[in-house]
């Protein structure tokens, strides 16, 4: 059995985090963000190092320096594993690497992680102290997943995190991975991945974590809560986004058809996808330049 499990979505915490819980496991193995190490943006993509922090990692030496087609091929001829968890998020890498999974003979799942827009606003708000600066990448990114036509299932952050015991028994039975008690508790494993969250990494690092709920707003955000929800109720694009998130959430629609666990993306691509394409090309030569950045993603 091979079955590639990737997780994108809604911001590195949350994606990082159901990436190692479902790596969680003698018969699977997290990449975590491998596509940056295939195409690179940033000046420290050059130099992947495993978090696990040996340098040679032992784990990334039996993968190998394989072309990025054959990467997933070889995880799982080379490891051993039933499962491989990719949490990369970038569009064309999933259109990809769908393609070239398939055509391997690997089972495809396509799991999208997402918040509620309020908490997603407050992601943003600490960093930029701008109600609204999520929008603009909320629906870059989630218009062209949903634009791409890959089969998914949702999974609702806040109920992950609120509930990761009973949300990850649901997810690993969409997927057809065995859990065990604990297996939530990501931390307590040694993992072997790519970039990712780095506040997710200081959990694994302290090796005796836990897994924090919905936050608490401080009264200079909540005082404009009411106001923004109503903005979000009113905007239409963003209700249509939701509304299509909560029709495909994991847990009223679980189990994966054979057919879309092989479905091959359609030709040709959407226009933006080649659009994209060609700024990976520059980025990769002009790593850290504005306006090259590419990345459609949401925080």
């Amino acid at each position: 059995m091979s079955i590639l499990v990737r997780v994108c979505g809604a911001g590195r915490s949350g994606t990082t985090m159901l990436d190692l819980m479902l790596g969680n496991a003698n018969d699977a193995f997290s990449c975590g963000e491998v596509y940056a190490k295939y195409r690179p943006w940033l000046d420290y993509h050059y130099e992947a190092k495993c978090r696990c922090g040996q340098d040679p990692c032992p784990v990334w030496t039996k993968i190998g320096d394989v072309p990025e087609q054959e990467f997933h091929s070889a995880c799982f001829n080379n490891l051993g594993v039933n499962f491989v968890v990719d949490s990369s998020k970038e569009i064309c890498w999933l259109i990809d690497s769908q393609e070239w999974a398939v055509k391997r003979g690997i089972k495809v799942i396509n799991l999208l992680v997402w918040k509620n827009p309020v908490n997603l606003a407050y992601s943003h708000w600490k960093r930029s102290g701008k109600l609204m600066w999520w929008r603009r990448s909320f629906v870059r990114y989630y218009s062209k997943f949903l634009d791409a036509g890959l089969p998914f299932r949702s999974v609702y952050f806040n109920a992950l995190v609120n509930d990761p015991k009973r949300k990850l028994e649901e997810v690993c039975d969409a997927v057809g991975m065995p859990y065990f008690s604990g297996k939530e508790n990501f931390w307590e494993r040694q993992h072997h991945y790519l970039f990712g969250s780095q506040g997710t990494y200081e959990q694994v690092v302290d090796k005796q974590s836990s897994i924090r709920g919905s936050e608490e707003f401080p009264p200079g955000f909540a005082e404009h809560v009411d106001d923004l929800s109503r903005r979000i109720a009113r905007d239409s694009t963003i209700q249509s986004i939701l509304k299509r998130l909560e029709e495909a959430e994991i847990s009223s629609s679980r189990d994966f058809s054979p057919a879309e666990q092989v479905l091959l993306p359609a030709k040709p691509r959407p226009v933006w996808y080649y659009a994209l394409k060609a700024r990976q090309v520059a980025r990769r030569y002009f790593p850290n330049v504005p306006g090259l950045g590419g990345k459609v993603e949401a925080g």
